[in-house]
């Protein structure tokens, strides 16, 4: 599909994120030749959906590697005053005061200075930097020439200012107001830091409202009720909402703003505040862009609409609300959006209003709302009653009473209300009571039928005659009979009659008696988290191209120290010269860094752009490889910047797979060509692999923990085999594994494993349902079945089948190796091969089995002088192992000179 056909879909269907997104996707594949048009295309999304923080990045990369000089300034300072409008945060605001610095004139930096400070002076953590800024640009003199007084008095105004602002830099900008005084009033410096110091105490006081949550940040940043709390904590005291505005953006950076609550706890915040027009214009319309389809969003927009003169934005929000099927009764919080929608429409006399009744109110009462109305309290029936009734429209009004009666005739609640409805608008007596003769009938299947009966009776005490009133408290004794009746039957022995027991579905003719849930609460705003997604580094990774010849690594970092935790960082020498990349610990870290392009290290312009496609993952590479090995693999396809393995977390099971980086993604591109499904040779064992070669997958979804999937299961027989035990538990959901430990001494005896196993579930959920089985019969034996634990090792049993005097226990094992890599070392180093090896990862050591004990003699001389993955190993009897004291990690010797470990042969001798 060409980019004119993608270009019109989207116009024919504007409310659809993929279609936005695809018309992207293929204008940056053109993006050198179709910059406005892509440039353009975001522009028109940024309508209809808010920008994603990875999505900010990939934005500005582009923007950042237009050659043009001056077309990338003009879209770069566009995209900024869109982001800005977004997000007015501190973070975003020093990184657009940085570009215009270079590019506006005086005049222009001003009024944004200006700007910047009014969005963000309110922020406790980061408005420091932005005031140093301010003050730097205002306190910047000619050179050859000196302040005047006034010029003075304005920097004077400046320091006062930024002391009566809450922000975690208070002490420091107090010592930077002493400074100044001592150099501009050196004779006045007492009486102005008087002045000073009163500002600095109140601000003091009213600093401790931040400071109690500031303190819990770095643990609760992620918790939405944080938030909140500190929302509703700072909005109780604050005359400026300002105050509040900045904080919730700032929660917005946190990553939090995929939970629904911070937002409507910051509006309901607002509701509470005068003049809060300006803060809601700005909220209202992110909230509908940020969760287009949750129904809270539009909920408030359109309880606010009076406050947008535009009359043709709420047809807008109403295609949307439409195209979202979020008026589908069936659909979670409906009725919110209904009655607002009612609301709205009655209050500007809107020509939907009458059909919106007659469709909502059928919606309402329709059998599939049920199960998902959530609303018990029947607010849509009642606001289209009750909008008839306002215009005079009885008649239509008394039919909506008559269904609601009849489809939800087991709530006496809705005939009671009923008859409200005829007292208020003066229905005749007769009706009325030919009306109440049919609820009395139906009393004894309602949930509260003696409220009920007692109403009706009151009814006939006031309209009735005496005639009439004697018939109706005949009725109501033949109900109260019959209820009793019900409660003499019935099993429950309790003295008081269970509502809930009588009010069964049974049908009286011409009343249904179904009734909706018992939930008397407007539905709450839910959580809707998404979950924290696996940390991508290649996502928080920036190349960076054009350094200096043999730049240090710790240069690059100082380069980049401005824009976030640097977590880190690889210099290395490609075709093009010195690069290299750098790893940072958050999104916001990548956007600063992109900044940086076209800008000078040592004199040097550099670029700097976003890492993408340069991490393989691959596996069933040969057992023995390690990552030397790896790398030899291939580095002809590239410049490999990293490998990193797997640690080995399980005795029992290996992990054998590899991260491979690349510098370039093209080069990742021709190793995964070259490589994916090469048969690869192993020197230890003699045999070939198909190696598996792909680009890194982190969206891909990584279950929990082994042992939280994982049980133990004790006693069974000892001739079962791992197919009788997935059989007899995979009645309890799919399993992924069997292992049944067997030891050589049991083997040896014939037996098939050693009493015990584990069962490896693909789901976390069926180990509830697995511990079950504990006590169960399992062929003829009861046995026993527990939840595994991370650390269920019993190294005296996974150490029993060894021969001590032919094994050594190994210290200083890298947690990423494995039995195969330790085999193929001990055969090159020694020309002997181990019999057996287990590696304990978490003790960073492993138990090591010869044939004899002049091998294991042979091998714990040879470690002393040959490096194992870079690192000597460190030998010792086996019995350390089990040891209860903790052993203290060796610290290796840069020399040759070391401490040998005596073979158990030549102690005997």
């Amino acid at each position: 599909m060409d980019i004119e056909e993608l270009q019109q879909r989207v116009q024919e269907q504007p409310f659809e994120l993929s279609q936005h997104d695809t018309l992207i996707s293929a204008l940056r594949l053109h993006k050198t030749t179709k910059v406005l048009d892509l440039y353009q295309a975001r522009v028109n999304k940024l309508e209809y959906f808010t920008l994603r923080h990875d999505e900010i990045n990939e934005i500005l990369e582009d923007l950042m590697a237009i050659d043009d000089k001056n077309t990338r300034i003009e879209l770069v300072d566009g995209f900024y005053n869109l982001l800005i409008r977004e997000y007015p945060t501190s973070s975003y605001w020093l990184r657009y005061l940085d570009f215009a610095s270079q590019v506006k004139s005086h005049s222009e930096l001003h009024e944004m200075y200006t700007r910047a400070l009014n969005d963000t002076v309110h922020d406790f953590e980061n408005s420091h930097l932005i005031w140093n800024k301010v003050l730097e640009f205002f306190t910047e003199i000619p050179e050859g020439s000196t302040p005047g007084s006034d010029q003075i008095q304005m920097w004077w105004k400046l320091h006062i200012k930024r002391l009566s602002y809450p922000h975690n830099k208070l002490e420091q900008s107090f010592s930077d107001t002493s400074e100044f005084v001592s150099v501009y009033f050196p004779d006045k410096y007492d009486e102005f830091m008087t002045m000073a110091s009163e500002v600095h105490g109140t601000t003091q006081r009213s600093q401790i409202y931040y400071e109690k949550h500031e303190v819990h940040l770095t643990s609760k940043h992620k918790d939405p009720d944080f938030w909140a709390r500190y929302l509703a904590d700072v909005g109780k005291y604050s005359t400026d909402l300002r105050q509040v505005s900045t904080l919730f953006y700032r929660s917005l950076m946190s990553a939090v703003s995929d939970w629904v609550p911070v937002w409507t706890a910051y509006i309901f915040l607002l509701y509470s505040k005068d003049d809060n027009t300006k803060f809601l214009m700005d909220i209202l319309p992110k909230f509908v862009c940020s969760f287009p389809g949750a129904f809270h969003p539009y909920v408030e927009y359109i309880r606010n609409m009076e406050l947008f003169d535009e009359p043709e934005l709420y047809d807008r929000i109403r295609d949307r609300i439409e195209y979202m099927k979020l008026l589908n009764p069936t659909s979670q919080g409906w009725q919110l959006i209904a009655t607002t929608i009612l609301s709205f429409e009655n209050r500007v006399e809107s020509p939907r209003l009458l059909g919106d009744v007659k469709r909502f109110f059928t919606g309402a009462v329709a059998d599939n709302s049920v199960v998902s109305a959530e609303d018990n309290a029947h607010s849509v029936e009642k606001i289209c009653i009750s909008i008839y009734e306002s215009r005079g429209l009885l008649e239509e009004a008394k039919h909506l009473v008559s269904k609601l009666t009849l489809v939800f005739g087991g709530e006496s609640a809705v005939w009671i209300y009923a008859l409200r409805f005829f007292e208020r608008n003066h229905f005749k007596y007769e009706d009325v009571s030919r009306f109440l003769h049919t609820a009395i009938a139906a009393a004894v299947e309602m949930d509260s039928p003696v409220q009920l009966i007692n109403e009706a009776l009151l009814y006939e005490q006031v309209y009735g005659t005496r005639i009439s009133l004697q018939k109706a408290v005949v009725r109501a004794n033949i109900v109260y009979r019959t209820i009793n009746e019900k409660k003499a039957e019935s099993e429950d022995e309790d003295t008081q009659w269970n509502q809930s027991a009588v009010a069964e579905f049974v049908s009286t003719p011409g009343v249904t008696t179904r009734k909706r849930p018992l939930d008397t609460h407007e539905p709450i705003p839910k959580k809707v988290k998404i979950d924290k997604p696996t940390r991508n580094r290649e996502e928080l990774s920036v190349k960076v191209t054009g350094l200096p010849a043999n730049v240090p690594e710790c240069t690059v970092e100082q380069f980049f120290q401005d824009c976030g935790v640097v977590r880190n960082v690889v210099v290395f020498h490609s075709g093009e010269g010195c690069e290299a990349v750098v790893e940072f610990e958050d999104n916001q870290a990548i956007f600063a860094a992109l900044t940086k392009s076209h800008k000078k290290l040592e004199n040097q312009e550099v670029l700097v752009k976003r890492m993408s496609h340069c991490i393989l993952w691959v596996c069933n590479f040969p057992p023995s490889m390690d990552k030397t090995k790896l790398i030899k693999v291939f580095e002809p396809y590239g410049t490999v910047i990293d490998v990193r393995l797997p640690f080995q977390n399980s005795q029992h099971r290996q992990r054998r797979f590899a991260y491979i980086e690349y510098a370039e993604g093209e080069q990742a591109r021709a190793a995964v060509s070259q490589l994916n499904g090469k048969m690869l040779h192993d020197d230890l064992n003699d045999s070939t692999y198909k190696l598996v070669a792909k680009f890194s997958d982190n969206s891909a979804e990584r279950g929990p923990p082994v042992f939280k999937r994982q049980i133990y299961v004790g006693n069974i027989p000892y001739d079962t085999t791992t197919a009788q035990v997935r059989e007899f538990f995979q009645v309890y959901g799919r399993v992924e594994n069997v292992t049944l430990p067997i030891s050589t001494q049991t083997k040896e005896r014939g037996h098939m494993n050693s009493g015990y196993g584990f069962v490896l579930f693909q789901s976390e959920t069926s180990i509830a349902q697995a511990l079950t089985a504990d006590g169960s019969s399992f062929r003829d034996r009861i046995i026993k079945v527990s939840a595994s634990k991370p650390s269920q090792v019993d190294i005296v049993n996974e150490l029993r089948p060894f021969n001590h005097q032919s094994s050594l226990a190994l210290y200083q094992v890298p947690k990423t190796a494995t039995r195969e890599q330790l085999s193929l070392y001990f055969k090159q180093t020694t020309g002997v091969k181990p019999t057996r090896i287990t590696i304990f990862p978490d003790k960073e050591a492993a138990a090591v089995q010869f044939a004899s004990t002049s091998e294991s003699g042979k091998a714990g001389l040879a470690i002393q002088s040959h490096q194992f993955n870079s690192t000597f190993l460190k030998a010792d009897s086996l019995d350390t192992l089990t040891s209860s004291v903790p052993r203290e990690a060796p610290v290796p010797s840069p020399g040759p000179k070391r401490n040998y470990f005596i073979p158990a042969s030549v102690q005997r001798r």
